[in-house]
């Protein structure tokens, strides 16, 4: 996943099903960690939040995305 930059008062919007591929009718399950206060994924692989000024900085993020087998 390539680096990204947000700026305060911007939506943050990552699909990381851009990132994955899996088999036709696959789910993949995701785990992400180091998000910032505010900034969260959801059950599809959305991460997603408003950057505001108290977590203006750099973050370094974790993904693990998995099938389930």
């Amino acid at each position: 996943i390539p680096s990204q930059t947000f700026n305060v008062g911007e939506n943050v919007f990552i699909d990381l099903n851009e990132f994955f591929n899996t088999q036709e009718g696959s789910h993949i399950h995701y785990q992400v960690s180091g998000l910032p206060s505010g900034i969260t994924v959801d059950s599809h692989g959305i991460i997603s939040g408003l950057v505001t000024q108290e977590i203006v900085e750099t973050y370094t993020i974790s993904v693990t995305a998995s099938n389930g087998c």
